[in-house]
């Protein structure tokens, strides 16, 4: 585990357990604001005109983070896999101990350990504000995993982050492969036949999203093991890779 990861991982832990402390101590504004009967007013100068306006305002700062803190991380939380959202919930909202959770999903302490740190992982990608990108957690996977499943599930954490980019490159595919990605997501049950349209989504969003590293050379590569008509899927996909790279 490099620097990156250790720092992303260290801040995850430190926000969660920030969630998890606010959701079970509710910041009460009442309960913090001094007794102060006029609105805030500002002094010429645009600046509170004293320590009491200050102190209202740091209240007001403090609960609003507070909110957005949680309400960002409940929705990471939706959008993880059913059992690292199982992990981190045992971990952090039950006070679980790595031992109990080894218990309850019946594994190694160890393989609790690689289930959370994949789990802090996720959620480094997906909070806008640690410095983890997509394309961090794509080489954090290629450590251990294959090519394509490193991409399916790198493909899985940007379709949760939802920004412009991934709307406009799920237009470009068909409705096959659509489905196909958000049945995977949901993880429904999958025949042959959508596995197939699965591989060659993933590979087409990797290969045309921007934050994504992949070569034109792996891309043809990975799309010719998919079976015959794939090249249909090459040319969709080059032609609208300029746009998005």
């Amino acid at each position: 585990m490099d620097a990156k990861q250790k720092s992303a991982i260290k801040i995850v832990k430190t926000r969660l357990n920030t969630v998890v402390y606010a959701l079970k101590h509710p910041y009460k504004l009442e309960d913090n604001m001094p007794s102060y009967s006029t609105s805030i007013l500002k002094t010429s100068s645009g600046n509170p005109s004293n320590s009491k306006e200050n102190q209202i305002i740091n209240i007001l700062h403090k609960s609003s983070k507070y909110d957005r803190l949680i309400k960002m991380y409940l929705s990471y939380l939706d959008v993880l896999d059913e059992k690292l959202e199982h992990v981190i919930r045992l971990r952090f909202f039950e006070g679980y101990k790595v031992k109990q959770i080894a218990e309850d999903l019946n594994v190694e302490e160890k393989r609790v350990f690689l289930i959370l740190n994949k789990a802090y992982i996720v959620l480094a990608t997906l909070d806008p504000d640690i410095d983890y990108t997509v394309n961090d957690f794509k080489e954090y996977l290629l450590a251990t995993y294959k090519l394509p499943y490193t991409l399916r599930e790198t493909v899985m954490v940007t379709l949760s982050k939802n920004d412009e980019e991934t709307r406009e490159i799920l237009n470009v595919l068909n409705l096959d492969l659509k489905n196909a990605l958000w049945s995977y997501k949901k993880q429904a049950k999958l025949n042959s036949n959508d596995y197939r349209n699965l591989s060659r989504a993933v590979y087409m969003f990797a290969y045309m999203h921007s934050n994504i590293a992949m070569t034109y050379y792996e891309f043809v590569l990975l799309m010719k093991k998919t079976g015959n008509g794939c090249m249909k899927y090459v040319q969709t996909a080059v032609k609208h890779h300029s746009g998005t790279k």
